[in-house]
């Protein structure tokens, strides 16, 4: 009557069917109560236990608008949110129908009341919403119109938004007929997976169940092409998660009517971890790689279609289900999973929506490791460069016979460039000059290890000279200047 939003136009399983009509039950109490005793002439009694009380209640329930949006924020949570948000619309649409309802009958008269009330057990509680508007647009009471027509939008959007948190998902077209503590048919749907059934059958069954079929179908067609391209994408120079990616879309391909939605895990030829991380892997190659993003929107179809292989127990459950619609037997017996069905389809939506989640985040990382690496290029590229700046002061002060200068500035390139070979090179050999013997000869060695072919000869030769051959050499060298120092790479 007072026109709460319901479940109508939602796919609902039992819990959101049980929140959304107990609250409307309330409603319905609240305006029943109301109406009475305004027929009976106790206005007051009407404003003081019930009007009152409603208005400060819906007041209130505002300020639990933050916590219904950090519920909402919170994955594990998201569902409590929308529960809360629902109550707050419903809240608000109670004291919207009772505020119309006092206006049009003190204003109007009581037949104005009454007939809204009247109107709105046939449409969803909007008559009375539909006479308040007709009178305040003949009397040009347009902020009272506005305002009214403005905040019963907003407590539907407000209502829709807190349902969709709870999982009911929107249809285009759906009709429902709830009896209480009875099983729930939900046809006509778009999605076969929702499809539900009941002894209380008021539609063409053999069109329903071929609708269900022909829509698997087309999923299941849509999945094989997925499968098909990205085995025909991901070879073996993606890497080593290549193998098991084409391995598992062998698998996905080989989905059937009869298991639609309810594939086994033991189906997969490894753990869905690993295949996991195989597709990872071969993410991460393609950003490297720079590919587009049809790439990795076809690994993320192939990563979200993992939700669909379940425990050999939930499989089952959703297989006997299958069998039972393509079978066309609506019988208790057949049915009596139902509970079950919805808690496993449930499950997967849940899981398909978390692998989503984490597979974006896990393109955020990748990409996140690619800039960083980037960066780090950058720092070490600025690093020799100037490496190689004070490579250049060095050489300059060394042949201006500045050697202890020379050896700062070497040691200075060294620590912003220790991979230089040249660097090591040099500064081996003016140690050798300064009689600094071990430390030439091991700068020496360290520079052929980097790269063999530079001429670290003077190493051996003096490594195996006694302390006075060493300086001798040293002397020789330096007086015939037969240590040149090799020019910068």
């Amino acid at each position: 009557m007072i026109g709460l939003p319901q479940t109508r136009g939602f796919y609902a399983s039992r819990w959101q069917i049980l929140v959304t009509n107990n609250t409307l039950n309330l409603a319905i109490l609240i305006g029943v109560i109301y109406m009475a005793l305004m027929a009976f002439g106790a206005e007051n009694a009407a404003g003081t236990y019930i009007a009152l009380p409603v208005m400060y209640v819906s007041g209130a329930s505002t300020l639990f608008l933050p916590i219904a949006v950090i519920l909402l924020l919170i994955r594990s949570t998201r569902r409590a949110g929308g529960v809360v948000l629902y109550l707050i619309a419903s809240l608000w649409i109670i004291w919207l129908w009772i505020f119309a309802f006092t206006v049009l009958y003190q204003t109007v008269g009581k037949w104005a009341a009454f007939l809204g009330a009247l109107l709105s057990l046939i449409s969803s509680g909007q008559g009375i919403f539909l006479i308040f508007g007709l009178f305040a647009a003949v009397n040009g009471a347009w902020g009272a119109l506005v305002g009214t027509v403005g905040g019963v939008v907003l407590c539907r959007v407000v209502s829709n938004a807190g349902k969709s948190a709870m999982g009911m998902r929107p249809s285009q077209v759906i009709r429902q007929w709830v009896v209480m503590d009875d099983p729930i048919l939900l046809a006509e749907q778009d999605e076969p997976s929702a499809f539900q059934t009941t002894a209380h059958v008021s539609m063409n069954l053999r069109e329903a169940i071929e609708r269900w079929r022909n829509a698997a179908r087309r999923q299941i067609e849509d999945t094989n092409a997925v499968a098909t391209k990205a085995f025909e994408k991901f070879s073996d120079d993606y890497g080593e998660g290549a193998g098991d990616v084409r391995k598992y879309c062998r698998v996905l391909s080989a989905a059937t009517v009869e298991n639609f939605e309810s594939r086994s895990e033991s189906d997969l030829h490894t753990t869905a971890g690993d295949i996991l991380g195989a597709i990872a892997d071969c993410a991460e190659v393609a950003i490297y790689r720079g590919e587009d993003g049809d790439t990795i929107d076809l690994l993320r179809e192939l990563y979200v279609s993992l939700s669909n292989f379940l425990p050999e127990a939930d499989a089952k459950i959703l297989t006997d289900q299958n069998a039972a619609m393509l079978a066309a037997d609506l019988s208790e017996q057949a049915h009596s999973n139902e509970i079950e069905v919805q808690r496993v389809r449930e499950e997967i939506r849940s899981e398909a929506e978390r692998l989503e989640e984490e597979f974006d985040q896990l393109i955020a990382d990748i990409e996140l490791k690619l800039r960083n690496a980037e960066i780090a290029g950058l720092h070490k590229r600025m690093d020799q460069v100037k490496a190689e700046y004070e490579g250049m002061i060095a050489l300059a002060s060394w042949k201006n016979g500045d050697r202890e200068e020379a050896l700062h500035s070497y040691t200075k390139a060294l620590t912003l460039d220790s991979d230089s070979a040249v660097l090591f090179l040099n500064r081996g050999n003016l140690q050798l000059e300064m009689g600094l013997f071990e430390d030439g000869i091991a700068d020496l060695e360290e520079a052929r290890r980097l790269d063999s072919s530079l001429p670290c000869d003077n190493a051996d030769i003096f490594k195996h000279l006694t302390p006075d051959l060493r300086e001798a050499v040293r002397q020789s060298m330096v007086k015939a200047k037969s240590s040149q120092p090799s020019e910068q790479e």
